[in-house]
């Protein structure tokens, strides 16, 4: 079925043969589109996309809390952990039950 109104034709038989054809209007809601973030935070502190933190020099893992706006979004986050002295890129990725989604990226100095 496709998103908005579709046409289901179905038909019943009675033991005898006889047969009736019923249609039934079906609507199917658009998947969800929200790709936002309602919490954001690396080492408890609120970040936002393209922002750069500075952490102690010999980090190498950083705790992260993404939180999808909608909760039937997957949040997928790379870059926390193996982190080198210098500059780090962590992403947090945020896919919608739509199939759209919206790259979060921070750069983490660890050093610096």
């Amino acid at each position: 079925m496709e998103t908005g109104a579709n046409e289901v034709l179905v038909t019943v038989t009675a033991p005898s043969g006889a047969e009736e054809v019923t249609t039934v209007n079906v609507q199917v809601a658009a998947p969800a589109s929200n790709t936002g973030l309602s919490t954001f935070t690396i080492n408890d502190q609120a970040v936002t996309n393209n922002a750069s933190i500075n952490v102690a020099d010999g980090t190498t893992r950083v705790s992260v809390s993404a939180i999808a706006a909608d909760a039937k979004a997957s949040v997928e986050v790379t870059g926390k952990s193996g982190l080198k002295s210098g500059s780090n890129t962590l992403t947090v990725k945020v896919t919608a039950l739509s199939g759209g989604f919206t790259i979060y990226t921070v750069t983490v100095n660890v050093g610096n």
